[in-house]
């Protein structure tokens, strides 16, 4: 837990403690008996109150084009490039590096250096994305989802196969069909490379949107339940 902490703090006492009355708060963080603090499972920590008000009070003063451009980095995650942002926000190029510049000086985005020569952006703090993600509505959310997607296929038509697992998240998110296709796929890419607990994850997650987009596809779903079968065979879990 010591490093999930100063991943989320950044070793910024205000923001460690604020983590930490959020975990004791929102149940993920419980004391024993003994006094030992004990982290309860959770896919993740919860943004602290006093962090999402400052966060909300520095994004008070943005314009339409600079709240568009973070909407669409908070959907793509993290790390981003300029041309997938560009893709994802719809902005034109040259007005998307104006506002990229205001969002870098202002300490919203910081550049990452390890990626060179690409160059690629991320959100100053894991925060800022978190708010912003949180913010939007369901429907914006799907929306840009869905063009990361198309916007990840058509940067990379040569090679497909080096962005099917992230289409298939953001077809996910987007509530779109596809997903189950491209979850599919990335199951079966998962399965040459002997990742099986990973293939198996996938499997069930084609499953589960398969029965709620296309619950009357029997025979796609008894193809989904082999192949599944087959890779928990492999793995001794029948």
């Amino acid at each position: 837990m010591p490093s999930r902490l100063y991943q989320h703090s950044d070793g910024n006492p205000f923001l460690l403690v604020e983590t930490l009355y959020a975990l004791v708060e929102s149940g993920k963080l419980r004391r024993e008996p003994d006094g030992r603090l004990v982290e309860a499972e959770a896919k993740s920590w919860p943004v602290p109150r006093r962090v999402q008000d400052l966060v909300q009070a520095r994004l008070a003063p943005l314009g339409e084009e600079q709240r568009r451009v973070l909407a669409a980095g908070a959907v793509i995650g993290h790390p981003f490039d300029l041309r997938l942002l560009r893709l994802v926000s719809g902005l034109p190029e040259l007005q998307l590096l104006n506002v990229v510049e205001q969002l870098l000086e202002w300490a919203f985005l910081e550049e990452r250096t390890e990626t060179l020569p690409q160059q690629s952006l991320d959100f100053h703090h894991d925060y800022f994305r978190r708010v912003i993600y949180e913010g939007l509505s369901t429907v914006q959310r799907q929306a840009l989802h869905r063009r990361a997607a198309r916007a990840l296929l058509a940067l990379h038509r040569a090679r497909p196969k080096t962005v099917t697992e992230e289409v298939a998240y953001h077809y996910e998110q987007a509530g779109d069909i596809q997903a189950v296709t491209y979850l599919t796929q990335a199951a079966h890419q998962a399965e040459e490379l002997f990742a099986y607990h990973h293939a198996t994850d996938l499997y069930s997650r084609a499953l589960t949107l398969h029965r709620a987009y296309i619950p009357d596809d029997l025979a796609g779903r008894f193809d989904l339940l082999l192949a599944r079968e087959a890779v928990l065979d492999r793995q001794g879990r029948r």
